[in-house]
């Protein structure tokens, strides 16, 4: 069994979404849009702790090119948002050893 990632493990007194938790758990695209169909603003939303936004998760848990490609046409500056640790989402990326693709 996987352990849970430090995103989840750190959610308490924090603010997260359900897309956030979402992201976590390598959704398909579709999840995704529905997620944020009903609360558009959440894409654009850092979770209060260590202040990732959805895609941050995302990329840290492998998330399909499809996500990633959807986070970003959602919220194209995310690409660019840092988390408290001024840590991109790119970072997360190389550091959990996603898709070439994502990358």
């Amino acid at each position: 069994t996987r352990t849970k990632s430090v995103f989840l493990r750190s959610v308490s007194n924090s603010k997260v979404l359900s897309i956030h938790f979402c992201c976590e758990s390598n959704p398909p695209s579709g999840v995704v849009q529905d997620i944020v169909r009903a609360y558009p603003k959440g894409v654009k939303e850092q979770e209060q702790r260590l202040g990732l936004l959805p895609l941050h998760i995302a990329c840290s848990e492998g998330a399909s090119l499809a996500v990633v490609r959807e986070l970003l046409r959602l919220f194209p500056s995310g690409i660019q948002s840092k988390d408290f640790q001024g840590r991109l989402p790119l970072h997360y990326a190389l550091s959990n050893k996603a898709n070439t693709d994502v990358i």
